[in-house]
C-alpha cells in the first residue's frame, strides 16, 4: 500500500510541474538561458580584454621606468667620468704650470744672485 501512495504522490508532483510550466515556457526559458550564456561570454571577453590592457599598460610603464632609470644612471656615470677626467687634466696642468713657474723663479733667483 505504501508503494501506491508514493506513486500517487509522484504523479501529483508531475501533474503540478506540468501545470506550472508548459513546454513553450520551458523552451522559452531554455532560449533565454542560451542567450544569457552568450551575453555572459561576450561580457567576460570584453572585461578580460580591458583587464589585460590595463595590466599590460601598468607592466609596460614599470618596465619603461626601470629601463629609463638604468639608462639615466649609465649616462650620468659616463658624464661624471668624462667631467672628472677633464677636471683632473685641468688641475694637473695648473699644478704643473705653477710648479714650473716656481722652479723657473727659483732658478732665475739663483742665477741672478750669483
Amino acid at each position: 500500500m505504501e508503494t501506491m501512495e508514493e506513486l500517487d504522490w509522484c504523479l501529483d508532483q508531475l501533474e503540478t510541474i506540468q501545470t506550472y510550466r508548459s513546454v513553450s515556457d520551458m523552451a522559452s526559458n531554455k532560449g533565454l538561458g542560451l542567450v544569457l550564456d552568450v551575453v555572459l561570454d561576450v561580457v567576460l571577453d570584453l572585461v578580460l580584454d580591458v583587464v589585460l590592457d590595463v595590466v599590460l599598460d601598468v607592466v609596460l610603464d614599470l618596465v619603461l621606468d626601470v629601463v629609463l632609470d638604468v639608462v639615466l644612471d649609465v649616462v650620468l656615470d659616463l658624464v661624471l667620468d668624462v667631467v672628472l677626467d677633464l677636471v683632473l687634466d685641468l688641475v694637473l696642468d695648473l699644478v704643473l704650470d705653477v710648479v714650473l713657474y716656481v722652479v723657473l723663479d727659483v732658478v732665475l733667483y739663483v742665477v741672478l744672485e750669483r
